[in-house]
Protein backbone atom coordinates (compact mmCIF):
# COMPACT_ATOMS: atom_id res chain seq x y z
CA UNK A 1 0.00 0.00 0.00
CA UNK A 2 1.38 3.77 -0.77
CA UNK A 3 2.33 5.78 1.87
CA UNK A 4 -0.69 7.97 1.83
CA UNK A 5 -3.47 5.04 1.33
CA UNK A 6 -1.67 3.70 4.46
CA UNK A 7 -2.17 6.99 6.15
CA UNK A 8 -6.06 7.30 5.05
CA UNK A 9 -6.50 3.42 6.60
CA UNK A 10 -4.96 4.69 9.70
CA UNK A 11 -7.03 7.57 10.01
CA UNK A 12 -9.91 5.19 9.33
CA UNK A 13 -9.56 2.86 11.87
CA UNK A 14 -9.14 5.65 14.32
CA UNK A 15 -12.49 6.74 13.28
CA UNK A 16 -13.37 3.64 13.43
CA UNK A 17 -12.33 2.57 16.75
CA UNK A 18 -13.68 5.47 18.36
CA UNK A 19 -16.84 5.61 16.59
CA UNK A 20 -17.62 1.73 17.48
CA UNK A 21 -18.20 0.72 14.22
CA UNK A 22 -14.79 -1.56 14.47
CA UNK A 23 -15.71 -3.21 17.83
CA UNK A 24 -12.03 -4.65 18.16
CA UNK A 25 -8.98 -2.00 19.01
CA UNK A 26 -7.15 -0.13 16.69
CA UNK A 27 -3.93 -1.23 15.46
CA UNK A 28 -1.17 0.74 14.73
CA UNK A 29 0.07 0.84 10.87
CA UNK A 30 2.90 -0.95 9.52
CA UNK A 31 4.98 -1.37 6.46
CA UNK A 32 3.97 -3.95 4.18
CA UNK A 33 6.51 -6.75 4.30
CA UNK A 34 9.01 -7.44 1.31
CA UNK A 35 8.69 -9.75 -1.34
CA UNK A 36 9.06 -13.08 -0.68
CA UNK A 37 9.40 -16.19 -2.58
CA UNK A 38 8.55 -18.77 0.44
CA UNK A 39 11.33 -20.64 0.18
CA UNK A 40 11.93 -22.13 3.54
CA UNK A 41 15.60 -22.27 4.96
CA UNK A 42 16.63 -25.51 7.18
CA UNK A 43 15.82 -23.32 10.65
CA UNK A 44 12.04 -23.40 8.99
CA UNK A 45 11.86 -26.55 8.22
CA UNK A 46 12.66 -27.83 11.16
CA UNK A 47 10.69 -25.89 12.91
CA UNK A 48 7.79 -27.02 10.59
CA UNK A 49 9.18 -30.46 11.23
CA UNK A 50 8.69 -30.30 15.43
CA UNK A 51 5.37 -28.96 14.74
CA UNK A 52 4.23 -32.56 13.40
CA UNK A 53 5.74 -33.52 16.36
CA UNK A 54 4.49 -31.16 18.93
CA UNK A 55 0.87 -31.02 16.93
CA UNK A 56 -2.14 -32.85 18.48
CA UNK A 57 -4.46 -33.45 15.61
CA UNK A 58 -8.23 -33.06 16.62
CA UNK A 59 -11.10 -34.51 14.29
CA UNK A 60 -13.99 -31.85 14.29
CA UNK A 61 -15.41 -28.59 15.21
CA UNK A 62 -18.70 -30.14 15.38
CA UNK A 63 -20.13 -29.26 19.54
CA UNK A 64 -22.07 -32.76 18.89
CA UNK A 65 -19.32 -35.02 18.49
CA UNK A 66 -17.53 -36.83 21.26
CA UNK A 67 -15.25 -35.10 23.12
CA UNK A 68 -12.53 -38.18 23.28
CA UNK A 69 -10.28 -35.74 21.28
CA UNK A 70 -10.31 -32.75 23.47
CA UNK A 71 -8.76 -35.11 26.35
CA UNK A 72 -5.52 -33.47 25.65
CA UNK A 73 -6.70 -29.98 26.80
CA UNK A 74 -7.82 -31.68 30.31
CA UNK A 75 -4.59 -30.88 32.54
CA UNK A 76 -5.25 -26.95 31.88
CA UNK A 77 -8.80 -26.51 31.97
CA UNK A 78 -9.23 -28.73 35.24
CA UNK A 79 -6.90 -26.20 37.09
CA UNK A 80 -8.27 -22.68 35.48
CA UNK A 81 -10.68 -20.44 36.95
CA UNK A 82 -10.87 -18.60 34.16
CA UNK A 83 -10.33 -19.57 30.28
CA UNK A 84 -10.10 -17.12 27.51
CA UNK A 85 -11.11 -18.36 24.14
CA UNK A 86 -9.98 -16.31 21.83
CA UNK A 87 -10.33 -16.18 17.93
CA UNK A 88 -8.23 -14.90 15.07
CA UNK A 89 -11.61 -13.25 13.07
CA UNK A 90 -14.53 -12.10 14.70
CA UNK A 91 -16.79 -14.53 11.87
CA UNK A 92 -15.09 -17.90 11.52
CA UNK A 93 -17.66 -20.68 11.68
CA UNK A 94 -14.99 -23.12 12.89
CA UNK A 95 -13.67 -20.74 15.67
CA UNK A 96 -17.15 -20.32 16.71
CA UNK A 97 -17.95 -24.47 16.65
CA UNK A 98 -15.09 -25.24 18.39
CA UNK A 99 -15.23 -22.46 21.25
CA UNK A 100 -19.10 -24.20 21.41
CA UNK A 101 -17.82 -27.39 21.53
CA UNK A 102 -15.12 -26.76 24.33
CA UNK A 103 -17.51 -24.48 26.56
CA UNK A 104 -20.17 -27.62 25.78
CA UNK A 105 -16.61 -30.07 27.19
CA UNK A 106 -16.04 -27.48 30.46
CA UNK A 107 -19.29 -27.95 31.20
CA UNK A 108 -20.10 -31.38 31.53
CA UNK A 109 -16.58 -32.45 31.83
CA UNK A 110 -14.88 -30.04 34.53
CA UNK A 111 -18.05 -28.04 35.77
CA UNK A 112 -17.84 -24.79 34.50
CA UNK A 113 -20.77 -22.25 35.51
CA UNK A 114 -20.67 -19.70 32.99
CA UNK A 115 -19.34 -18.17 29.12
CA UNK A 116 -18.96 -14.56 29.16
CA UNK A 117 -18.91 -12.96 25.37
CA UNK A 118 -17.60 -9.76 23.82
CA UNK A 119 -20.83 -8.45 23.67
CA UNK A 120 -22.27 -5.47 26.40
CA UNK A 121 -23.71 -5.90 29.66
CA UNK A 122 -26.81 -5.87 28.59
CA UNK A 123 -27.34 -7.64 25.89
CA UNK A 124 -25.45 -10.87 27.70
CA UNK A 125 -28.34 -9.89 30.78
CA UNK A 126 -31.22 -10.62 28.36
CA UNK A 127 -29.27 -13.77 26.84
CA UNK A 128 -28.92 -14.86 30.44
CA UNK A 129 -32.63 -14.62 31.08
CA UNK A 130 -33.12 -16.92 28.26
CA UNK A 131 -30.79 -19.57 29.13
CA UNK A 132 -32.10 -19.86 32.60
CA UNK A 133 -35.70 -19.10 32.60
CA UNK A 134 -36.73 -19.41 29.11
CA UNK A 135 -38.24 -15.67 28.33
CA UNK A 136 -37.57 -13.83 25.21
CA UNK A 137 -38.52 -16.05 22.52
CA UNK A 138 -35.71 -18.29 20.81
CA UNK A 139 -31.76 -17.93 20.83
CA UNK A 140 -32.04 -15.75 17.01
CA UNK A 141 -34.98 -13.35 18.88
CA UNK A 142 -32.29 -12.52 21.97
CA UNK A 143 -29.68 -12.30 19.94
CA UNK A 144 -31.14 -10.11 17.35
CA UNK A 145 -31.78 -7.08 19.90
CA UNK A 146 -28.30 -7.12 20.79
CA UNK A 147 -26.00 -4.34 19.53
CA UNK A 148 -23.00 -6.72 18.21
CA UNK A 149 -23.75 -7.83 14.89
CA UNK A 150 -21.08 -10.74 14.90
CA UNK A 151 -22.63 -12.54 17.15
CA UNK A 152 -26.16 -12.77 15.05
CA UNK A 153 -24.47 -15.91 13.38
CA UNK A 154 -26.55 -19.52 13.91
CA UNK A 155 -23.21 -21.08 15.39
CA UNK A 156 -23.63 -18.68 18.16
CA UNK A 157 -27.75 -19.64 18.57
CA UNK A 158 -26.84 -22.82 18.59
CA UNK A 159 -24.52 -22.66 22.00
CA UNK A 160 -27.13 -20.55 23.34
CA UNK A 161 -29.92 -23.06 22.35
CA UNK A 162 -27.68 -25.68 23.97
CA UNK A 163 -27.28 -23.66 27.18
CA UNK A 164 -31.29 -23.14 27.42
CA UNK A 165 -31.70 -27.20 27.01
CA UNK A 166 -28.86 -28.17 29.41
CA UNK A 167 -30.60 -25.55 32.16
CA UNK A 168 -34.23 -27.31 32.02
CA UNK A 169 -35.37 -28.71 34.98
CA UNK A 170 -32.40 -27.54 37.29
CA UNK A 171 -31.99 -25.38 40.04
CA UNK A 172 -30.09 -22.30 39.95
CA UNK A 173 -27.38 -23.10 41.96
CA UNK A 174 -27.15 -26.35 38.76
CA UNK A 175 -27.93 -23.98 35.82
CA UNK A 176 -25.03 -22.63 33.97
CA UNK A 177 -24.93 -18.75 32.62
CA UNK A 178 -24.48 -16.13 30.18
CA UNK A 179 -23.27 -12.90 30.26
CA UNK A 180 -21.42 -9.82 28.51
CA UNK A 181 -18.47 -8.03 30.10
CA UNK A 182 -18.34 -5.32 27.60
CA UNK A 183 -19.12 -1.71 28.50
CA UNK A 184 -18.89 -0.35 24.71
CA UNK A 185 -22.29 -0.32 24.16
CA UNK A 186 -24.27 -0.14 27.28
CA UNK A 187 -28.05 1.57 26.22
CA UNK A 188 -29.43 -1.75 27.59
CA UNK A 189 -28.13 -1.48 30.95
CA UNK A 190 -30.17 1.51 31.78
CA UNK A 191 -33.33 -0.14 30.66
CA UNK A 192 -32.50 -2.88 32.58
CA UNK A 193 -31.21 -0.88 35.83
CA UNK A 194 -35.01 0.88 35.32
CA UNK A 195 -36.67 -2.06 35.59
CA UNK A 196 -34.86 -3.48 38.90
CA UNK A 197 -35.36 -0.31 40.79
CA UNK A 198 -39.20 -0.30 39.66
CA UNK A 199 -39.31 -3.90 40.92
CA UNK A 200 -37.67 -3.12 44.47
CA UNK A 201 -38.20 0.61 44.80
CA UNK A 202 -40.74 2.44 42.60
CA UNK A 203 -40.67 5.43 44.87
CA UNK A 204 -36.69 6.34 43.89
CA UNK A 205 -37.03 5.70 40.19
CA UNK A 206 -38.15 9.30 38.98
CA UNK A 207 -34.72 10.62 41.08
CA UNK A 208 -32.52 7.74 39.62
CA UNK A 209 -33.47 8.33 35.93
CA UNK A 210 -33.25 12.32 36.88
CA UNK A 211 -29.97 11.47 38.08
CA UNK A 212 -28.52 9.55 34.93
CA UNK A 213 -30.46 11.77 32.75
CA UNK A 214 -27.66 13.78 31.31
CA UNK A 215 -25.46 10.76 30.39
CA UNK A 216 -27.75 8.24 29.09
CA UNK A 217 -29.35 11.64 26.72
CA UNK A 218 -25.66 13.26 25.41
CA UNK A 219 -24.95 9.44 23.91
CA UNK A 220 -20.98 8.49 23.67
CA UNK A 221 -19.87 10.36 20.83
CA UNK A 222 -21.46 13.78 22.12
CA UNK A 223 -19.51 12.88 25.84
CA UNK A 224 -15.97 12.70 24.11
CA UNK A 225 -16.85 16.21 23.45
CA UNK A 226 -17.70 18.17 26.43
CA UNK A 227 -15.83 19.73 28.68
CA UNK A 228 -14.66 18.12 31.95
CA UNK A 229 -16.94 19.66 34.77
CA UNK A 230 -19.53 18.60 32.56
CA UNK A 231 -18.08 15.34 33.05
CA UNK A 232 -17.36 15.41 36.69
CA UNK A 233 -21.41 15.95 37.20
CA UNK A 234 -21.70 13.02 35.32
CA UNK A 235 -19.68 11.20 37.32
CA UNK A 236 -20.76 12.61 40.34
CA UNK A 237 -24.49 11.79 39.45
CA UNK A 238 -23.16 8.13 38.62
CA UNK A 239 -22.07 7.61 42.30
CA UNK A 240 -24.82 8.99 43.58
CA UNK A 241 -26.36 6.01 42.15
CA UNK A 242 -23.78 3.56 42.90
CA UNK A 243 -24.18 4.55 46.52
CA UNK A 244 -27.69 4.65 46.69
CA UNK A 245 -28.12 0.60 45.32
CA UNK A 246 -24.91 -0.32 47.32
CA UNK A 247 -26.75 1.23 50.56
CA UNK A 248 -30.38 -0.65 49.83
CA UNK A 249 -29.25 -3.93 49.82
CA UNK A 250 -31.28 -4.99 52.49
CA UNK A 251 -34.29 -3.11 51.47
CA UNK A 252 -33.90 -4.70 48.09
CA UNK A 253 -33.44 -8.06 49.43
CA UNK A 254 -36.75 -8.58 50.72
CA UNK A 255 -37.85 -7.76 47.34
CA UNK A 256 -35.29 -9.89 45.53
CA UNK A 257 -33.14 -12.63 45.11
CA UNK A 258 -29.03 -11.74 45.69
CA UNK A 259 -28.26 -12.87 42.48
CA UNK A 260 -30.41 -10.08 40.33
CA UNK A 261 -29.55 -7.29 43.10
CA UNK A 262 -25.76 -8.04 42.48
CA UNK A 263 -26.31 -7.83 38.69
CA UNK A 264 -27.97 -4.66 39.29
CA UNK A 265 -25.11 -3.41 41.37
CA UNK A 266 -22.85 -4.20 38.43
CA UNK A 267 -25.11 -2.86 35.88
CA UNK A 268 -24.14 0.71 37.49
CA UNK A 269 -20.68 0.06 37.79
CA UNK A 270 -20.95 -0.36 34.18
CA UNK A 271 -22.35 2.46 33.58
CA UNK A 272 -19.64 3.89 35.67
CA UNK A 273 -17.08 2.37 33.55
CA UNK A 274 -18.37 3.49 30.38
CA UNK A 275 -18.24 6.93 31.81
CA UNK A 276 -14.35 6.57 32.60
CA UNK A 277 -14.23 4.93 28.83
CA UNK A 278 -15.78 7.79 26.88
CA UNK A 279 -14.71 10.86 28.60
CA UNK A 280 -11.44 11.04 26.30
CA UNK A 281 -11.46 9.90 22.72
CA UNK A 282 -7.51 9.32 23.00
CA UNK A 283 -7.08 6.09 21.20
CA UNK A 284 -4.74 4.28 23.79
CA UNK A 285 -6.85 5.47 26.84
CA UNK A 286 -9.88 4.36 24.63
CA UNK A 287 -8.19 0.77 24.74
CA UNK A 288 -6.75 0.54 28.50
CA UNK A 289 -9.90 1.53 30.37
CA UNK A 290 -12.22 -1.02 27.65
CA UNK A 291 -9.37 -3.56 28.27
CA UNK A 292 -9.20 -3.14 31.87
CA UNK A 293 -12.57 -2.86 32.49
CA UNK A 294 -13.62 -6.05 30.60
CA UNK A 295 -11.18 -7.98 32.76
CA UNK A 296 -12.86 -6.50 36.32
CA UNK A 297 -16.56 -7.69 34.93
CA UNK A 298 -15.20 -11.28 33.75
CA UNK A 299 -13.57 -11.52 37.15
CA UNK A 300 -17.26 -10.41 38.88
CA UNK A 301 -18.75 -12.85 36.93
CA UNK A 302 -16.10 -15.89 37.69
CA UNK A 303 -16.61 -14.73 41.83
CA UNK A 304 -20.52 -14.17 41.57
CA UNK A 305 -21.94 -17.44 39.77
CA UNK A 306 -20.97 -19.07 42.37
CA UNK A 307 -18.14 -20.26 45.70
CA UNK A 308 -14.84 -21.50 43.49
CA UNK A 309 -16.35 -21.29 39.86
CA UNK A 310 -14.83 -21.91 36.50
CA UNK A 311 -15.83 -19.28 33.52
CA UNK A 312 -15.19 -19.45 30.31
CA UNK A 313 -14.58 -16.06 27.87
CA UNK A 314 -14.99 -15.55 24.23
CA UNK A 315 -13.36 -12.88 22.24
CA UNK A 316 -10.88 -11.86 19.85
CA UNK A 317 -7.21 -13.21 20.53
CA UNK A 318 -6.33 -9.53 21.01
CA UNK A 319 -8.24 -9.27 24.44
CA UNK A 320 -7.49 -12.80 26.12
CA UNK A 321 -3.77 -12.41 25.28
CA UNK A 322 -1.68 -11.84 28.37
CA UNK A 323 1.07 -9.54 26.75
CA UNK A 324 1.51 -5.80 26.91
CA UNK A 325 3.17 -4.08 24.66
CA UNK A 326 3.41 -0.15 23.52
CA UNK A 327 1.46 1.39 26.63
CA UNK A 328 -1.22 -1.33 25.66
CA UNK A 329 -2.56 -3.14 28.22
CA UNK A 330 -5.33 -5.94 27.62
CA UNK A 331 -7.81 -7.43 29.37
CA UNK A 332 -5.72 -10.97 29.30
CA UNK A 333 -2.61 -8.93 30.98
CA UNK A 334 -4.75 -7.73 33.52
CA UNK A 335 -6.94 -11.22 34.43
CA UNK A 336 -2.95 -13.22 34.19
CA UNK A 337 -1.30 -10.41 36.83
CA UNK A 338 -4.55 -11.17 39.07
CA UNK A 339 -5.07 -15.22 38.66
CA UNK A 340 -1.44 -16.27 37.61
CA UNK A 341 -1.61 -19.77 36.28
CA UNK A 342 -5.58 -19.80 37.19
CA UNK A 343 -5.85 -17.48 33.56
CA UNK A 344 -5.12 -20.04 30.83
CA UNK A 345 -5.26 -18.69 26.98
CA UNK A 346 -6.56 -21.12 23.88
CA UNK A 347 -5.87 -18.66 20.90
CA UNK A 348 -7.43 -19.42 17.70
CA UNK A 349 -4.96 -19.08 14.20
CA UNK A 350 -5.56 -20.15 10.73
CA UNK A 351 -3.62 -19.64 7.36
CA UNK A 352 -6.18 -19.03 4.42
CA UNK A 353 -10.34 -19.27 3.87
CA UNK A 354 -13.23 -16.89 4.34
CA UNK A 355 -14.83 -15.49 7.40
CA UNK A 356 -17.20 -12.59 7.78
CA UNK A 357 -16.05 -8.58 8.52
CA UNK A 358 -17.02 -5.63 7.70
CA UNK A 359 -15.68 -4.82 3.84
CA UNK A 360 -13.24 -2.12 3.83
CA UNK A 361 -12.02 -0.78 0.33
CA UNK A 362 -9.87 1.97 -0.40
CA UNK A 363 -10.20 3.75 -3.54
CA UNK A 364 -9.85 6.50 -6.00
CA UNK A 365 -7.79 9.38 -4.29
CA UNK A 366 -7.60 6.46 -1.54
CA UNK A 367 -11.00 7.30 -0.29
CA UNK A 368 -11.64 4.85 2.36
CA UNK A 369 -15.38 3.20 2.50
CA UNK A 370 -17.05 0.64 4.77
CA UNK A 371 -19.16 -1.99 3.30
CA UNK A 372 -21.50 -4.16 4.87
CA UNK A 373 -20.47 -7.61 6.78
CA UNK A 374 -20.08 -10.31 4.60
CA UNK A 375 -17.82 -13.12 3.53
CA UNK A 376 -14.33 -11.91 2.64
CA UNK A 377 -11.30 -13.80 1.96
CA UNK A 378 -7.66 -14.48 3.32
CA UNK A 379 -5.44 -15.50 0.06
CA UNK A 380 -2.25 -17.63 1.26
CA UNK A 381 -0.54 -16.81 4.22
CA UNK A 382 2.03 -13.65 4.18
CA UNK A 383 5.56 -15.80 3.39
CA UNK A 384 6.94 -14.28 6.60
CA UNK A 385 4.65 -15.22 9.49
CA UNK A 386 3.92 -17.49 11.63
CA UNK A 387 0.42 -18.78 9.23
CA UNK A 388 2.73 -19.68 6.58
CA UNK A 389 4.41 -21.89 8.67
CA UNK A 390 2.14 -23.53 10.53
CA UNK A 391 0.49 -23.96 6.98
CA UNK A 392 2.91 -26.32 5.98
CA UNK A 393 2.38 -28.54 8.75
CA UNK A 394 1.11 -32.14 8.33
CA UNK A 395 -1.82 -31.64 10.15
CA UNK A 396 -4.42 -29.75 9.32
CA UNK A 397 -6.45 -28.89 12.45
CA UNK A 398 -4.20 -29.24 15.85
CA UNK A 399 -3.73 -27.95 18.64
CA UNK A 400 -0.16 -26.72 20.05
CA UNK A 401 0.56 -26.27 23.56
CA UNK A 402 3.28 -23.02 24.17
CA UNK A 403 4.04 -24.77 27.20
CA UNK A 404 4.39 -28.28 26.08
CA UNK A 405 7.73 -27.20 23.73
CA UNK A 406 10.90 -28.02 25.16
CA UNK A 407 13.10 -24.85 25.29
CA UNK A 408 16.44 -26.99 23.72
CA UNK A 409 14.92 -27.15 20.33
CA UNK A 410 13.72 -24.78 17.31
CA UNK A 411 10.34 -24.83 17.60
CA UNK A 412 10.67 -23.02 21.37
CA UNK A 413 12.39 -20.22 19.98
CA UNK A 414 10.22 -19.77 16.76
CA UNK A 415 7.01 -19.80 19.00
CA UNK A 416 8.96 -17.20 21.71
CA UNK A 417 9.69 -14.21 19.03
CA UNK A 418 7.92 -11.65 17.24
CA UNK A 419 6.69 -12.65 14.31
CA UNK A 420 3.95 -11.85 11.86
CA UNK A 421 0.55 -13.57 13.13
CA UNK A 422 -2.52 -12.89 10.88
CA UNK A 423 -5.64 -12.13 13.28
CA UNK A 424 -8.45 -10.23 11.43
CA UNK A 425 -10.22 -7.12 13.08
CA UNK A 426 -13.72 -6.45 12.98
CA UNK A 427 -12.81 -4.67 9.10
CA UNK A 428 -11.39 -6.44 6.85
CA UNK A 429 -9.24 -4.85 3.18
CA UNK A 430 -8.79 -7.41 0.74
CA UNK A 431 -7.27 -5.21 -1.21
CA UNK A 432 -4.50 -4.82 1.25
CA UNK A 433 -4.46 -8.16 3.83
CA UNK A 434 -0.87 -7.35 4.73
CA UNK A 435 -2.92 -4.79 6.91
CA UNK A 436 -4.06 -7.62 9.12
CA UNK A 437 -0.72 -8.99 9.95
CA UNK A 438 0.76 -7.90 13.36
CA UNK A 439 3.85 -9.14 15.07
CA UNK A 440 3.34 -11.35 17.98
CA UNK A 441 5.18 -13.26 20.45
CA UNK A 442 2.89 -16.28 20.12
CA UNK A 443 4.50 -18.26 23.26
CA UNK A 444 4.04 -15.57 25.50
CA UNK A 445 0.39 -14.05 24.03
CA UNK A 446 -1.17 -17.80 24.39
CA UNK A 447 -1.40 -21.18 26.23
CA UNK A 448 -2.32 -23.11 23.33
CA UNK A 449 -2.96 -22.77 19.48
CA UNK A 450 -5.73 -24.08 17.99
CA UNK A 451 -4.82 -24.31 14.24
CA UNK A 452 -7.60 -24.55 11.21
CA UNK A 453 -5.76 -24.64 8.23
CA UNK A 454 -8.89 -23.44 6.14
CA UNK A 455 -12.02 -22.03 7.05
CA UNK A 456 -15.16 -20.73 6.02
CA UNK A 457 -17.53 -17.74 7.49
CA UNK A 458 -19.42 -17.89 10.24
CA UNK A 459 -23.53 -18.17 8.88
CA UNK A 460 -25.14 -14.56 9.72
CA UNK A 461 -28.97 -13.88 10.27
CA UNK A 462 -30.48 -10.74 10.03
Amino acid sequence: MKKTARAAFKALLYASCMSGLLLTACKKDKEAPGPDTCTLTQEQQQVIAEVNQYAIPFTTADPAASPTDLAPLDPMLRNAKIVGMGEATHGTKEFFQMKDRLFRYMVTRHGYKAIAFEMSWGDGININRYVTQGTGGNAKEVLKKGSYGIWKAEEVAALIEWMKTYNAGKSPEDQIYFYGFDLNEYATSFALLEEYIQQVDPAWLPQMIELYKPFKDIGPDNYRNTEEAFNANVRQRLQQVYDYVAGRQAAYLSKSDNRTYQEALQTVRVLKQAEELYRDAEPLHFINVRDKSMAENAQWIQTHVGTNCKIALWAHNEHVGKTSSDGVQRQGWHLKNALGEAYQILAFAFATGRFNAVEIKVGANNQVTYGERKALQAGEPLCASSNALLHRATPKNFFLSTKAVPTTISLHSWLFADRLVLEVDAGYIEQYPEQSYGSKNLGEAYDVLIYFDTTTESTLFR
